[in-house]
């Protein structure tokens, strides 16, 4: 009895979980949902481009320009895990945006520095732990936003916004390569929408200011 009666309260409790069209309406998971999307197209570029452009650009080896790639992915994971342990002290936003910005950031940095071994090797350290980082911040944020009971499907939203994105960023990053014989619009273009909606993240509701009301 006293047990059943407190599965039904817990259950009271629990807020109903929105509908796809009700979340599409919030706030919050229309910047998750546009952030999610330009930082999937944009993050597939460099994956794309950067061995082509570390061989034509400078002159670097087959193989140190495909060990690139590797260091992306090392630095992904790496970044992954270190955001998990500073998340609670800084902030979900807070990190997020400064995750974007510096993500974008060190693309603009790639059209404008020499394209030389270290200086790659550095962009692919830099561009891999903030892009990795930002994967791991989606899940926290959209509970932080919205509540775990919308978990799901917002996670689901912003998973499928992506694949679009992932199809669209590639083909555009070669257009402009295509049209302008130079690499530099490759990677200014998504460094500026990267920022970009780093600044729509610092628009997002502060659950700590809701509590306080």
């Amino acid at each position: 009895g006293a047990g059943a009666g407190a599965g039904g309260e817990v259950r009271a409790r629990t807020p109903a979980p929105l509908s796809i069209g009700e979340l599409l309406g919030s706030r919050a998971m229309q910047i998750v949902a546009v952030t999610m999307f330009v930082y999937a197209g944009s993050i597939w570029i460099p994956y794309t481009f950067l061995v082509a452009y570390a061989q034509a650009e400078g002159g670097i080896a087959p193989e140190e320009a495909a060990n690139l790639v590797a260091v992306i992915g090392l630095a992904s994971t790496v970044g992954r895990v270190v955001i998990g342990a500073i998340t609670d002290r800084l902030g979900i936003r807070r990190l997020l945006q400064a995750s974007m910005l510096i993500t974008g950031g060190s693309l603009v940095l790639l059209a404008l520095v020499p394209p030389t071994l270290p200086a790659l090797l550095g962009f692919a350290l830099v561009f891999g732990a903030f892009a990795g980082s930002v994967v791991a911040m989606i899940g926290p944020l959209l509970v932080e936003q919205l509540g775990i009971h919308n978990l799901p499907t917002a996670f689901g939203l912003a998973a499928a916004l992506q694949a679009p994105a992932v199809v669209i960023g590639p083909p555009i990053g070669g257009w402009l390569r295509d049209m302008t014989g130079v690499y530099l619009w490759t990677w200014v273009l998504p460094g500026a929408l990267l920022g970009a909606v780093s600044m729509g993240v610092a628009m997002l509701p502060d659950p700590s200011r809701r509590a306080r009301q």
